[in-house]
């Protein structure tokens, strides 16, 4: 757990839903943070569905309050896991480190 988190500092929130903040770390990674479980999945891309208001159809951007719970999370976590692309993520010649690489954070 503490190897996966070894280089990952927040540097800003992304999108936050009840409970659920969506990090980008310094490294690039991005990190799905359950607030409640105190657990974390690192993946490079969020998932659109989890974030999006179902009645606007606007993503949802997280509180200051979220926000600092999550980085509480990020500092100390009960579970961290891999999630989807993350070993891709570290691959320069795959499809999905170049994406991130030219900005885009949602599948």
């Amino acid at each position: 757990m503490e190897k996966l988190l070894k280089y990952s500092k927040f540097k800003k929130a992304l999108f936050g839903v009840s409970g659920f903040v969506f990090l980008e770390l310094e490294d690039g990674m991005g990190a799905d943070v359950d607030i409640e479980n105190k657990a974390i999945e690192l993946r490079p891309l969020a998932d659109l569905r989890v974030y999006k208001n179902v009645y606007t159809g606007e993503i949802t951007k997280p509180t200051k309050e979220e926000i600092e719970k999550a980085k509480e999370v990020l500092e100390n976590p009960d579970f961290v896991m891999k999630g989807p692309f993350y070993d891709d993520f570290y691959d320069k010649d795959s499809d999905i480190y170049k994406s991130v690489q030219r900005g885009e954070r949602l599948i």
